[in-house]
Formats: structure tokens, sequence, C-alpha cells
């Protein structure tokens, strides 16, 4: 199998020159300005007729290929205009032929041009240039301008498989709900998942071959020499340890097989040696069966993308209101969990009272030191019940860091009420938490909870003082409006940062621009559902991924480019493509509202071409708040752009031989090689996945239609325009 990639990038130097002109010359003026694509341009102008010059473009940055890329082609990209002028596009690789320049505008080469040369290699590429000449050809009043040149390149790796043998194996580590390690799932069933383009996660199904039943042990109790201790009659004092497999969900016991803990699946073989983690998520579902020889406990886990439909979107930042406060400092105290399972923890936290009127608390923020995964839990009373709590990942340096935890949902509280918070750290680490000795904050104090392992301690005692801490309120809302912001690098990353301060799991991973702005309510939208609003106003064939085992989240466009390559005879034997018309709509009725005339839009969209290929096939539409034509053209247009084509289906199945298949993931672009001119000039996008560590079992479809930035923004602006103040559910 191949990789392939793609890497564009501006000039870092630029320069004017006459090599190749004899005829009197004159230079280009201010070539460094396309260096940037800012809108100054280079210019140059003939002031004797058969003038000519270059334009020269050099220190690209492209050094970074390795040397094992093949280099498939070169696009050069010129934004520029000319006019009374020609000339060629060159580059300065052996066996090349220049391009005429024609406008000076535009795209010269592409993904397979290597521009006449039978090979360009990685040396070619870390020292290319790129010229455009230009000539005068109109008497001596030629004159030609650039703003930006920018060069494209297009090479694969061949992917052979590692060098040594790493035996396949899975481990499921579990953790309790509270961040305390229990272990590892004992004899798992195969790691196995399916995970579809643009959904929020997937589950996973493992069952377990083992015995439910408690297991009870007996070890002689031993002095600091490790000497067994005796009753007087010579008898060995003995200690009895049962240990639990199952508990309910609401038990506090730390038991393996728990609904509410959470599973890490992490994959190992000879591509990760040292194991890639491909699954994190939690159990939602236990079952168990005993007896018969037969025993087993079988467990349904949800990823933690299921987390995106458990917060409503708001705006960000969110405003709070300041409650308590009390940030004075003289010192700090550690809130420590111990490790291995067992170890214990020595704890802090600080009691406080709800301010007169207010009704709900929304975050705390806490002066910290240090670098932990963070929990604050907010209980009703000391010693109390445990009623919220929001969790985050700290990095902090050797200074005092504020930090600010907001609950993924406002709490509700009685006003003027006593209430308590504790900060909670994972398993194995620790945090320090700024305080102040002597006090001074009137309604509240600090405590400790020391908990050994044993069978008793990890009730809260008073030790006096308090935390710098800060308390808010909030107005509780589910609905937004983002004012003029990108729909994905403003509306969906504030949506995403607002769902992070609140505990949310799913970050923030790469997130692509769409390339103009927009105004969108989200009314009662869930954060995946402003994600799927987010990517449907983003321009044509954007898609999201989550990353089922880092929680990381991509909205980005597909690649028109393949990102790998399938080489027919070598990564499969044969390939089965479905090309089908089934769904095919090439004729649009839409029917909308009153336009002031007393009469409805009416609107026809329809492909001719479609309709004489396939016959006419009818879609309606009736939706009475269209009532300018403007906007039923935008709509109806797109419909008919995207469904009056065949689309192309092709599954595939990839074993984990001679490629590394966790690279396969929906969005990806899959490309064909030795399969002939039809198969070989396919791209196809990965719309599913089912995965095992043996194989990938992918569902390619057809590239979604694309269209420029200029258009989609007028399509969705068009759109939103009728339908921002729409209720929040139909009538």
């Amino acid at each position: 199998m191949e990789q392939s990639f793609q890497s564009t990038k501006l000039p870092t130097s630029a320069a004017t020159n006459n090599t190749g002109h004899t005829t009197p010359t004159a230079v280009w003026a201010n070539p460094s300005r396309i260096t940037a694509d800012d809108g100054s341009n280079a210019t140059w102008g003939a002031s004797l007729p058969g003038q000519a010059a270059n334009i020269v473009g050099s220190a690209f940055g492209f050094q970074q290929l390795p040397h094992s890329a093949v280099v498939d082609g070169i696009q050069v990209y010129i934004e520029g205009s000319q006019n009374g002028c020609m000339g060629n596009v060159t580059i300065n690789v052996a066996g090349t032929t220049g391009k005429a320049i024609g406008a000076l505008n535009g795209t010269f080469g592409g993904p397979t041009d290597k521009w006449g040369a039978t090979t360009i290699t990685p040396a070619d590429i870390a020292a290319l240039t790129v010229a455009a000449d230009t000539g005068d050809v109109s008497g001596g009043d030629g004159f030609a301008a650039m703003d930006c040149m920018k060069v494209t390149i297009f090479w694969h790796i061949e992917v052979t498989a590692p060098a040594h043998e790493v035996p396949t194996r899975v481990m499921h580590k579990v953790w309790s709900s509270a961040g305390i390690y229990i272990g590892e799932l004992p004899n798992a069933s195969e790691l196995a998942f399916s995970q579809d383009l643009n959904s929020a996660g997937s589950t996973m199904q493992l069952t377990c071959g083992v015995n439910i039943d408690p297991v009870t042990t007996t070890d002689a109790i031993t002095d600091q020499d490790g000497n067994p201790l005796q009753t007087e009659s010579g008898l060995s004092l003995l200690a009895t340890t049962t240990q639990e497999f199952i508990a309910s969900g609401e038990s506090t016991d730390d038991v393996i097989f728990k609904n509410g803990n959470r599973v890490k699946s992490y994959l190992f073989n000879s591509w990760y040696p040292n194991g890639k983690l491909m699954f994190s998520g939690q159990m939602n579902k236990v079952g168990f069966k005993s007896g018969g020889g037969q025993a087993r406990v079988s467990m349904l886990l949800y990823s933690d993308g299921i987390d995106l439909d458990n917060f409503i979107a708001r705006g960000y930042p969110f405003v709070y209101t300041l409650d308590q406060s009390f940030t004075s400092w003289d010192n700090v105290l550690a809130s420590v969990v111990y490790g291995p399972k067992g170890g214990g923890w020595n704890l802090y936290g600080q009691s406080f009272r709800t301010g007169v009127g207010v009704a709900n608390i929304g975050a705390i923020d806490l002066l910290l030191r240090g670098t932990a995964n963070v929990t604050v839990a907010l209980y009703d009373a000391v010693n109390g019940n445990l009623i919220g709590s929001t969790t985050q990942s700290v990095v902090g340096a050797d200074q005092p860091n504020a930090i600010q935890f907001a609950f993924p949902q406002l709490i509700p509280v009685l006003a003027s009420t006593d209430y308590f918070f504790a900060v909670w750290v994972d398993e194995g680490q620790s945090i320090e938490v700024y305080w102040n000795a002597p006090g001074g904050y009137a309604n509240g104090q600090t405590y400790n909870s020391n908990y050994g392992g044993g069978s008793g301690g990890g009730a809260w005692s008073p030790v006096g003082g308090d935390f710098w801490f800060k308390t808010y309120s909030g107005v509780p809302t589910t609905t937004t409006t983002y004012s003029t912001q990108d729909p994905i690098s403003g509306m969906a990353h504030g949506i995403l940062l607002d769902y992070n301060a609140r505990g949310g799991v799913i970050k923030e991973r790469t997130f692509t621009p769409a390339g103009y702005t927009l105004t969108n309510k989200f009314n009662s939208a869930t954060i995946f559902d402003a994600v799927k609003k987010c990517v449907e106003l983003a321009p044509s064939g954007y898609y999201s991924y989550v990353d089922l085992g880092t929680a990381e989240m991509d909205i980005k466009a597909t690649s028109v480019v393949p990102d790998f390559y399938i080489i027919l005879g070598k990564d499969i034997n044969d390939i089965e493509v479905v090309m089908s018309i089934e769904n095919v709509k090439n004729q649009y009725l839409l029917s909308g509202g009153d336009t002031g005339s007393g009469t409805n839009l009416f609107k026809q969209y329809q492909d001719t071409n479609s309709a004489a290929r396939y016959g006419t096939r009818l879609a309606q539409q009736s939706d009475n708040r269209i009532t300018l034509t403007a906007t039923a053209d935008a709509m109806g247009n797109s419909f008919i752009q995207e469904n009056s084509s065949e689309t192309q289906e092709t599954p595939v199945t990839i074993l984990n031989k001679n490629f590394d298949i966790t690279q396969l993931v929906p969005g990806k672009t899959i490309g064909f090689r030795n399969g002939g001119s039809l198969i070989d000039s396919l791209v196809l996008r990965i719309a599913r996945r089912d995965f095992t560590p043996e194989r990938a079992n992918l569902m390619l479809g057809r590239l979604p239609l694309q269209t420029t930035a200029e258009v989609e923004k007028i399509r969705r602006d068009l759109i939103l325009e009728q339908t921002i103040d729409n209720p929040t559910s139909p009538s």
C-alpha cells in the first residue's frame, strides 16, 4: 500500500533577473511581495518593445521530505495578471519543460504532473525554485503583476511491513469513575468496533471469560521483620481479604466490572510495539452468567464521543456572576491520590456558603500549581452527597495558576446555604492548592480527608484556614447566537472550548476554517447537534471525525487527492465497485411561501444531461418559509448538483500485513493503482470502517461535490436568512 501526502508552501525568498533574455531588460519591482498572499503585488512593466524579465521564488522549505518519498507531481499556483505579455513558468529540475503563463493567473501542473521529467527526487524539491518570465509583445507597454506564488508537492511513500515481528495483543485497562486504576480486563474477547463518518463515536461489546464469585485469600500477619504474629496459644494471627469482581453502579466499591468505570484499549503489534490507544470509553451495560461451566461477564462500552450529547451548546465565553470569593494565600496544600489500587489518598476541600438569592453554582476558581488531571467535586455538605463534578487536565509551572472549573450544567442550590467542594486527582498524581493558614473566610474552612487504603478513615475533618477560591452562578440558557463567525474556526471552536471548560472529554485537534463568516442561532442543541450544524454550514465536502482512542475531533475538508493508495495485486487481490443510480434525482420541484403578490413561490430545477442518461427522477419539497427566489435557487441548484450523478460504493478489506490499518479512518480518501484506467481514476472516501486488530473492512463512497467558498457563503447566508428565527420545533 502507499500513503499519499501533499504540502503547500509559499517561497520565503524572491528576486528578479533577466536570465535567458538578451533584449533590453526591465526588472520586477518589489519581488518579495510574492512571498505572502496579502493583496500586495510585485509589478513589472515594459518601456521598450521586447523587454523581458523573470520573477523567481525560492527557499520553499520542502527540505523535510523523507528520503523514501516518491514525488508524484508538482503544482504551481500564481495569483496575478498580465496585459500584453507572454512567457513560461519553469522549475529548476532537470528534464522539465515550462508551461505557458497565459494570464499569469491560475494553476500550472498538478498531482501527477512531473513537468516532463521522468523522476523528481526529494533533493530536487529541497532546492526547488520557480520562475515566471514575462516578455513584452505589445510594442513596449506590456504590464504584469503578481500577488503570490504557491507550490504544492504531491508525493507518496511505499509502505512495507515492519522489519521485526511483534505478536498482536490487546490490553484493556480499567479505571473507576473517580480515576482510581483498578486493573486489566481478564480473558477479554477480541477488540472490534465500527465507526461511521460524521458520527460522535462508537460502541464496543466485550466478553470476559471469568467467574465473578468473590475470591478470599488468607495471609499471616507479620511484624516489621516479617515474622508471623501469634496468639498466646502459639497460633498465627491471620488476615482475610475478599476481592469482589462485580458491583452495582451505585456501589462505592472499586471493582473491575461496574457501570461507570472507564476503559482504555491499547493495541500492540509490529507497527506499535509500545502500544497505541485505540478505544477510550465507559461501561454502560454489564451482564454476567455463572455456573454450568460457562461463567462470563459481558460489557457494552460507549466511546467518549457519547459525551457530546450530554451538554447543551452555549456561547463562548459563557458569562458567570461572581458569588463567593476569598483570594488570600500564604502556602500550599497537596491533594494526592496514591497508587496502586488500595493505596489511599490525602485530599483537601473547602466549605462555603452561597450568597443571598443565588440559585445555582456554575463554576469554581482555584489557585493551583503542578500537573494533574484535577476533579473538583461538589457536595451538599461536608461528608454529604455528591451533587456534581468536573475534571480538567491542569498543566502548571512553578507558580500559581488560577484555573476555572466549570460544571457541565448549572447545579441548582439553595441561597444562603452551606456547601462543600473537594479537590481530587487521578491515581498516582498530586496537585498543590493555594490556601491561607490563618483563614479569613467567614462562612467556611478547609477540610482534610486521609485514607490509607484499609478498612477505616477517609472522613472529612476540619484543619482550619481557607482555600484561595471563587464561586460563580449563571443564568440558565439553552439558546445562543454566534454572529459573523467562521462556522468551523469560530462557531465550532467556541462551542467546543465552552464544552471543554465544563469538563467535556472530546478535544479539538484539526479544525480547518470554512473561509467565510455566517450568523447562526443554536436553540436547545447538544454539542453534537451543534457540531453537525457547523459542518452543514461549512463548504461541501467538510466532515467531522472523532478519534476513538485519543478523544480528539477533526473538522476539515475531504482531500480530493488520495490520502492512501491501494495497490491491486499487492494489498488486495480484486475489487468490487458498485455504481448506482438508485438515488439519482435530476428534477426538483420546490414550493415556497407567499412572495407578497398573493401567489406562492414555485420553482423547478433540473439536470437535462442526467435526465437524458437515466430518465426523469423527480423530487419535491414544500416549505412556506422560503419566499425569496435567491434562497430557492441556492437550495435547488445545490440539490441538483449533489444528487443528479451516479454514485460509487466499494467494499474493501485491508489486512494488517503490509500496512498500518489503524490509519484508515472515516474521512480519509483512497485511490487505486494497477486496476486499469477506470479503477485508477477513482478517488473514494472512507464512509465506514469495521476494525479488528487483523483487518479493516472499509466501505468507500464517492467524494462529495466541491464548490468554491464564495458560492458556499452565498448559499449558506441565504438559507440562514430564512431559518434563523425558526421556532424550536416544527408545528
